[in-house]
């Protein structure tokens, strides 16, 4: 079995953050599985972008990339950059 990145300790601390006042270790230990798995499956497409780019190492943008996220934090940006624009131009998009 490969080595553990999240403890069990780590997991139950964040269910309890969420706002769960008990937490069954089934359920720590699911959650480990989960976040392992899922950073496992980020870090593989990161280092596709990132050697697709020419590149050895991963950058920021490479992860929030390969998660799904940069593309909406992009819009974020974009919106709150304009925001002024359309204030001051009336309403110009």
């Amino acid at each position: 079995m490969a080595s553990k990145i999240f403890s069990l300790y780590d997991a139950d601390k964040l269910l309890r953050q969420a706002g769960a006042e008990r937490v069954d270790e089934k359920a720590s230990k699911k959650l480990c599985e989960l976040l392992e798995d899922s950073g496992k499956e980020i870090m593989l497409k990161a280092r596709v972008y990132a050697r697709h780019a020419g590149r050895k190492q991963i950058t920021r943008e490479d992860v929030l990339l390969a998660a799904g996220i940069y593309k909406i934090q992009q819009k974020k940006f974009f919106e709150n950059d304009f925001a002024g624009l359309r204030a001051v131009q009336g309403g110009w998009v």
